[in-house]
């Protein structure tokens, strides 16, 4: 009977070795899981990131070719102005001219 309790005792320790090795092992395989699904996170976090500054820099970027556009159309409005004011200028000019002419005719 010693023997036999002596066996069954070290099978219940072989058993219990095993036991703790595989839950070792679990921890461990899960610890990997967990470090490798953190790693997936932080690059899907760098990648979004990276993607809403893109799209905010190329927002930027489009804000300010339309500012330059809108400042081209007022600068060609008031090249316009100031041509049409040196026409007529120069038709009152003309016409002051051609006035003083016929007064001392």
């Amino acid at each position: 009977m010693p023997t036999l309790q002596k066996s069954l005792q070290m099978r219940d320790d072989e058993f219990e070795k095993s036991l703790h090795e595989r839950l070792e092992i679990a921890e461990k395989e899960k610890n990997i899981a967990v470090s490798e699904s953190i790693k997936t996170l932080e690059k899907e976090r760098d990648s979004l990131a990276n993607e809403i500054k893109n799209k905010d820099t190329s927002r930027k970027f489009k804000t300010a070719i339309d500012e330059i556009d809108k400042t081209i159309t007022h600068l060609q409005k008031t090249k316009n102005a100031l041509l049409s004011s040196e026409n007529n200028l120069r038709l009152a000019n003309n016409k002051e001219e051609n006035l003083h002419q016929y007064k001392h005719k």
